[in-house]
């Protein structure tokens, strides 16, 4: 996100659209009360944008805001974004899901291909107490060099993730080498009986005592 409109608090700023998580997570971009406005994202280069996903927001347990009309403009360029050059992309009106079980993905695959640099999301009016969302989407292709780029990192962070639980498991044998090291040094220690001593002393006289 490199421009937005000021949100309800900062615990809600437009960041929180482009990372998925459920609405009952606070994973959603809240305006001011009653104010339209909006949030825009940098591509960090210009992409070919096919079409968009937007998911509405209910505020959580409050079910008590959410964007009704919004639309999507693009623009192409550093340039283009300095000279204010927003070509319109989608509009649209999301449903009020206060009373839905789950809340739906809408999404708009547009007739013909954008170049984009920049995309910006406005909410122009809402329900209840205010404007938000709760998931932004951009699909699109990737330039191969990017797309090149983008597998290597997808195998990056697998191997990642594999180093990880190698580490975690190394830790976890070597913490129950620790514990068992520990339970031996506590364990009671008996001392040995004497040869014979279970079967009595052999005295002078032959006879055994016991």
């Amino acid at each position: 996100v490199c421009f937005e409109d000021p949100p309800l608090s900062l615990l809600f700023g437009a960041a929180k659209a482009l990372y998925y998580a459920a609405d009952d997570e606070g994973g959603f971009w809240l305006l001011k009360n009653m104010t339209p406005g909006s949030f825009v994202v940098d591509l960090g280069g210009t992409r070919t944008v096919t079409g968009f996903a937007v998911k509405n927001t209910r505020n959580d347990s409050y079910r008590d805001r959410g964007t009704s009309q919004y639309s999507i403009h693009v623009c192409p360029t550093v340039a283009s974004l300095k000279e204010g050059k927003w070509v319109a992309a989608a509009h649209g009106v999301l449903e009020c899901v206060w009373s839905a079980p789950d809340i739906p993905v809408v999404k708009r695959e547009l007739k013909a291909a954008v170049q984009a640099r920049y995309v910006r999301f406005t909410a122009e009016t809402w329900y209840g107490c205010g404007a938000g969302l709760e998931w932004l989407q951009v699909f699109g292709e990737l330039p191969e060099e990017d797309a090149l780029l983008a597998d290597l990192g997808e195998q990056r962070r697998l191997l990642g993730e594999v180093y990880r639980e190698k580490a975690a498991l190394e830790h976890r044998v070597q913490e129950l080498a620790r514990d068992k090291a520990a339970l031996e040094r506590r364990a009671p220690v008996f001392p040995q009986k004497e040869h014979g001593e279970e079967h009595g002393t052999v005295t002078q006289s032959g006879q055994g005592m016991r």
